[in-house]
């Protein structure tokens, strides 16, 4: 139950932010038209991520009065005298005061844009945002299937939410089989779900690169979604450019990950 609440928030909050391809929001579109209190619910994010960017910007013009507070302080006597009579001093309009006004409302919309909409995330908030658990094929999560092979057993485990289970089942089939990439593959998806992200990265660095594996792209996501949780940033960045580059299924995820993180 928790993990489909986590699974539903993220997809909300990827719909919000612009990340899911078009097939997932028109997907998202149509069960908000049809399931009134999912809609609700993104009404409720919406407002949620609407006040938060006004707390922000609250607290930036609070910092900045605390710094001319400051500033005004720390000043000697002769210069707090000097600014007082400025400030009584009769205005006197002048043209250029419009322009030069102009340009500091620029200067401030631009800090503040940048601190409330492209302030870098730490890797663990976007580890937490993008990380999705991967749905093995609609075949495997029929409840009609009933596939015999070990293989067979241990995608259905780990689909089930079973780590346990499958990540024995799945070690049991690497004595025989070391370089399938397919096993390699899902047993760095179920190591990830037991949160032991080191033996994650190794799994799926374990497969070969001339394997041909299917789920290459795959890979290289949740590869870099462990680094990214193992802290390693130059490292997860480096994979993340590599995605968005070859325009695949990730890529718009990666892109809005790299546009919040600097490593």
């Amino acid at each position: 139950m928790k993990s489909r609440v986590m699974k539903t928030t993220r997809i909300i909050e990827q719909y919000l932010d612009g990340t899911l391809t078009d097939q997932e929001r028109l997907a998202v579109d149509i069960r908000a038209s049809q399931d009134h209190e999912f809609s609700k619910l993104i009404i409720l994010h919406k407002e949620v991520n609407e006040s938060i960017r006004d707390e922000e910007l609250s607290l930036l013009q609070d910092q900045i009065r605390k710094v001319s507070e400051e500033y005004f302080i720390s000043l000697d006597t002769a210069s707090k005298q000097a600014l007082i009579r400025v400030k009584h001093r009769p205005f006197i309009y002048h043209p250029w005061l419009r322009l030069a006004a102009f340009f500091v409302l620029v200067a401030v919309a631009g800090i503040i844009l940048k601190m409330v909409i492209f302030t870098d995330l730490s890797a663990a908030k976007l580890y937490q945002k993008y990380y999705t658990t991967y749905d093995a094929d609609v075949i495997l999560r029929s409840p009609d299937y009933t596939g015999q092979s070990p293989l067979d057993r241990a995608i259905l485990n780990y689909n089930s939410g079973n780590y346990t289970a499958a990540l024995r089942m799945f070690n049991e089939i690497r004595e025989e089989r070391p370089a399938d990439c397919l096993v390699l593959f899902y047993s760095g998806l179920t190591l990830m779900g037991i949160g032991d992200h080191e033996s994650a990265v190794s799994s799926f660095k374990a497969i070969p690169p001339d394997s041909g594996c299917p789920f290459n792209e795959q890979r290289d996501w949740y590869l870099a979604l462990s680094l990214l949780k193992l802290n390693n940033g130059t490292a997860a960045a480096e994979i993340f450019n590599q995605i968005r580059a070859g325009g695949g299924f990730y890529a718009r995820r990666s892109e809005q990950i790299l546009k919040h993180f600097n490593p």
